[in-house]
């Protein structure tokens, strides 16, 4: 069984969660894209860890907007009484395009989380429900295992 070096992993990871159209951020479905992307079916499962952590330093490197801010309003103050080539507040068109095409894939990327699309009563309603199924399983498996008990 060959194995994907690190630094291959995550650029392949970077690629897929830098793309535009992200289905999903749930570890299963990142770890699917990453094994088709690189061609490993089912390869990556002992490593969904790694995989996990590689997840959060991009959305931490995605979500950190400040310095892009920063750089956008020391641009506004050191051009403030000279005219430059940018539009009219002084400010470098590049450096506010940069930052709202950040904000847009900061958007798309919370799109995609997980349950997002579920507003907070229905998440407290499926919580309720799997609770509730969650203690019928029990109270089964606990009777099952007394009757087993009661039998031996």
């Amino acid at each position: 069984m060959e194995v994907e070096p690190a630094n291959e992993l995550k650029k392949e990871l970077y690629n897929i969660l830098g793309g535009e159209q992200l289905p999903s951020l749930a570890l299963r479905d990142v770890r699917a894209m990453l094994e088709a992307k690189l061609s490993r079916p089912n390869n990556l499962k002992d490593r969904e860890d790694e995989i996990k952590v590689l997840v959060e330093g991009f959305l931490l490197d995605t979500f950190s907007l400040l310095p892009k801010v920063n750089n956008v309003l020391a641009d506004i103050i050191e051009k403030k009484d000279e005219k430059s080539a940018g539009d009219q507040n002084g400010v470098p068109p590049k450096k506010t395009a940069e930052l709202i095409h950040q904000f847009i894939k900061c958007r798309n990327l919370v799109k995609s989380m997980p349950g997002i699309d579920v507003c907070q009563e229905e998440q407290i309603k499926l919580r309720e429900s799997l609770r509730s199924t969650l203690a019928k399983k029990r109270a089964l498996v606990r009777k099952f295992v007394s009757l087993s008990q009661n039998e031996g």
